[in-house]
Protein backbone atom coordinates (compact mmCIF):
# COMPACT_ATOMS: atom_id res chain seq x y z
CA UNK A 1 0.00 0.00 0.00
CA UNK A 2 1.37 3.18 -0.74
CA UNK A 3 0.20 6.57 0.15
CA UNK A 4 0.20 9.35 -2.37
CA UNK A 5 2.22 6.92 -4.68
CA UNK A 6 4.78 6.87 -1.74
CA UNK A 7 5.77 3.37 0.20
CA UNK A 8 4.45 2.81 3.47
CA UNK A 9 7.39 1.05 5.15
CA UNK A 10 7.65 -0.62 8.54
CA UNK A 11 11.44 -0.65 9.95
CA UNK A 12 11.98 -3.11 12.26
CA UNK A 13 14.80 -3.38 14.31
CA UNK A 14 16.89 -7.16 14.12
CA UNK A 15 17.86 -8.99 17.25
CA UNK A 16 15.25 -9.16 20.04
CA UNK A 17 13.07 -7.50 17.67
CA UNK A 18 12.31 -10.74 15.30
CA UNK A 19 14.77 -13.02 16.55
CA UNK A 20 16.33 -13.82 19.75
CA UNK A 21 18.79 -11.60 21.08
CA UNK A 22 21.76 -14.06 22.34
CA UNK A 23 24.32 -11.09 22.27
CA UNK A 24 26.16 -10.97 18.98
CA UNK A 25 24.08 -12.66 16.35
CA UNK A 26 26.03 -13.07 13.77
CA UNK A 27 26.82 -17.28 13.20
CA UNK A 28 23.51 -18.33 11.13
CA UNK A 29 23.05 -21.53 12.85
CA UNK A 30 22.16 -19.40 16.08
CA UNK A 31 19.85 -18.00 14.76
CA UNK A 32 16.36 -18.27 16.23
CA UNK A 33 13.36 -16.36 15.69
CA UNK A 34 10.69 -15.13 18.30
CA UNK A 35 7.40 -16.88 18.35
CA UNK A 36 4.71 -14.98 16.03
CA UNK A 37 7.64 -13.06 14.36
CA UNK A 38 7.34 -14.74 10.91
CA UNK A 39 3.69 -13.94 10.54
CA UNK A 40 4.16 -10.60 12.06
CA UNK A 41 6.19 -10.09 9.39
CA UNK A 42 3.05 -11.54 6.66
CA UNK A 43 0.80 -9.74 8.14
CA UNK A 44 2.76 -6.34 7.05
CA UNK A 45 3.55 -7.49 3.39
CA UNK A 46 -0.34 -8.60 3.06
CA UNK A 47 -1.81 -5.40 4.45
CA UNK A 48 0.49 -3.62 1.68
CA UNK A 49 3.83 -2.38 3.98
CA UNK A 50 7.29 -2.89 2.91
CA UNK A 51 9.35 -4.32 5.67
CA UNK A 52 12.90 -3.11 5.75
CA UNK A 53 15.58 -4.30 8.60
CA UNK A 54 17.50 -1.87 10.42
CA UNK A 55 20.01 -2.52 12.49
CA UNK A 56 23.45 -2.27 14.49
CA UNK A 57 25.95 -4.76 13.88
CA UNK A 58 28.84 -4.21 15.95
CA UNK A 59 30.30 -7.26 16.13
CA UNK A 60 31.91 -6.39 12.67
CA UNK A 61 33.69 -2.73 14.34
CA UNK A 62 34.38 -4.76 16.98
CA UNK A 63 36.49 -7.20 15.28
CA UNK A 64 34.15 -10.20 16.46
CA UNK A 65 33.19 -11.04 12.70
CA UNK A 66 33.47 -9.99 9.19
CA UNK A 67 30.73 -8.44 6.98
CA UNK A 68 30.36 -11.93 5.40
CA UNK A 69 29.07 -13.31 8.43
CA UNK A 70 26.09 -10.69 9.35
CA UNK A 71 25.11 -11.08 5.65
CA UNK A 72 24.70 -15.01 5.81
CA UNK A 73 23.00 -14.48 8.90
CA UNK A 74 20.69 -12.95 7.50
CA UNK A 75 20.09 -14.57 4.55
CA UNK A 76 19.51 -17.34 7.35
CA UNK A 77 16.46 -14.54 8.58
CA UNK A 78 15.10 -14.77 5.20
CA UNK A 79 15.14 -17.99 4.89
CA UNK A 80 13.35 -18.86 8.33
CA UNK A 81 10.65 -16.03 7.97
CA UNK A 82 9.75 -17.59 4.17
CA UNK A 83 9.93 -21.50 5.85
CA UNK A 84 7.21 -20.00 8.37
CA UNK A 85 5.10 -18.24 6.29
CA UNK A 86 5.78 -17.46 2.45
CA UNK A 87 4.09 -14.35 2.91
CA UNK A 88 7.16 -12.99 5.08
CA UNK A 89 9.58 -11.30 2.65
CA UNK A 90 11.88 -8.91 4.07
CA UNK A 91 11.95 -5.76 1.55
CA UNK A 92 15.63 -4.68 2.19
CA UNK A 93 18.07 -5.16 5.21
CA UNK A 94 20.19 -1.77 6.27
CA UNK A 95 22.60 -2.46 9.07
CA UNK A 96 25.24 -0.23 10.67
CA UNK A 97 29.01 -2.01 10.91
CA UNK A 98 29.95 0.36 13.21
CA UNK A 99 32.13 0.19 16.55
CA UNK A 100 29.88 2.55 18.68
CA UNK A 101 32.98 4.98 19.30
CA UNK A 102 33.52 4.89 15.43
CA UNK A 103 33.18 8.98 14.90
CA UNK A 104 32.15 8.16 10.82
CA UNK A 105 29.52 5.70 12.81
CA UNK A 106 26.07 4.74 10.91
CA UNK A 107 24.55 3.75 14.10
CA UNK A 108 20.85 4.40 15.25
CA UNK A 109 19.59 6.27 16.29
CA UNK A 110 21.66 8.58 14.03
CA UNK A 111 20.26 8.68 10.14
CA UNK A 112 23.68 7.39 8.64
CA UNK A 113 21.32 4.78 6.81
CA UNK A 114 18.91 7.02 5.71
CA UNK A 115 20.99 7.74 2.32
CA UNK A 116 21.35 4.08 1.11
CA UNK A 117 17.28 3.24 2.64
CA UNK A 118 16.25 6.57 0.29
CA UNK A 119 17.61 5.68 -2.54
CA UNK A 120 15.11 2.15 -2.39
CA UNK A 121 12.37 3.57 -1.38
CA UNK A 122 10.22 6.71 -1.41
CA UNK A 123 8.55 7.39 1.98
CA UNK A 124 6.80 9.29 3.83
CA UNK A 125 7.42 9.52 7.85
CA UNK A 126 3.87 10.24 8.47
CA UNK A 127 3.01 6.58 7.21
CA UNK A 128 5.76 4.58 8.85
CA UNK A 129 6.38 2.94 11.72
CA UNK A 130 9.71 1.94 13.92
CA UNK A 131 9.62 -1.17 15.77
CA UNK A 132 12.77 -2.28 17.95
CA UNK A 133 13.47 -3.52 21.62
CA UNK A 134 15.93 -0.84 22.67
CA UNK A 135 15.46 3.09 23.26
CA UNK A 136 17.69 3.71 20.32
CA UNK A 137 15.27 2.07 17.59
CA UNK A 138 12.16 4.43 19.47
CA UNK A 139 14.69 7.71 18.98
CA UNK A 140 15.82 6.28 15.29
CA UNK A 141 11.79 5.95 14.69
CA UNK A 142 11.46 9.83 15.90
CA UNK A 143 14.61 11.01 14.29
CA UNK A 144 13.43 9.93 10.91
CA UNK A 145 10.17 11.72 11.48
CA UNK A 146 7.76 9.46 12.41
CA UNK A 147 5.06 10.24 14.76
CA UNK A 148 5.41 9.19 18.64
CA UNK A 149 2.61 6.48 18.50
CA UNK A 150 4.40 4.79 15.15
CA UNK A 151 7.41 4.24 17.51
CA UNK A 152 6.93 1.02 19.25
CA UNK A 153 8.95 -0.27 21.95
CA UNK A 154 8.98 -4.02 22.57
CA UNK A 155 9.54 -6.24 25.24
CA UNK A 156 11.42 -8.89 23.98
CA UNK A 157 14.72 -7.47 24.77
CA UNK A 158 14.37 -4.36 26.18
CA UNK A 159 14.25 -3.80 30.20
CA UNK A 160 11.46 -2.78 32.13
CA UNK A 161 13.11 -0.03 33.31
CA UNK A 162 13.49 1.20 29.54
CA UNK A 163 9.84 0.83 29.06
CA UNK A 164 8.89 2.98 32.15
CA UNK A 165 11.69 5.48 30.83
CA UNK A 166 10.05 5.82 27.31
CA UNK A 167 9.13 9.59 26.80
CA UNK A 168 7.97 9.41 23.43
CA UNK A 169 6.58 6.23 21.56
CA UNK A 170 4.57 3.60 22.77
CA UNK A 171 5.27 0.17 24.24
CA UNK A 172 3.66 -3.39 23.29
CA UNK A 173 5.13 -7.10 24.41
CA UNK A 174 6.03 -8.39 21.29
CA UNK A 175 6.12 -7.71 17.28
CA UNK A 176 2.78 -9.68 17.72
CA UNK A 177 0.75 -7.31 19.13
CA UNK A 178 2.44 -4.84 17.22
CA UNK A 179 2.15 -6.05 14.02
CA UNK A 180 -1.91 -6.52 15.07
CA UNK A 181 -2.50 -2.76 16.27
CA UNK A 182 -0.47 -1.23 13.23
CA UNK A 183 -2.73 -3.52 10.54
CA UNK A 184 -5.78 -2.35 12.42
CA UNK A 185 -4.62 1.31 12.06
CA UNK A 186 -4.17 1.18 8.21
CA UNK A 187 -7.43 -0.53 7.85
CA UNK A 188 -9.47 1.88 9.75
Amino acid sequence: MQDGGRDRVVFLDRDGTINVDSGYVYRPDELVLLPGAAKAVADFKRAGLKVVIVSNQSAIGRGMCEEVDVLRTNERLQALLLEQDADAALDAVFYSPHHPDDPASTRKPGLGMLPAIKQQFDFDPAYCWMLGDKQSDVEFGLNLGLPDNHCILLLTGAKTAVAQNLQRGLVFPSIVEAAQYIVSEISE
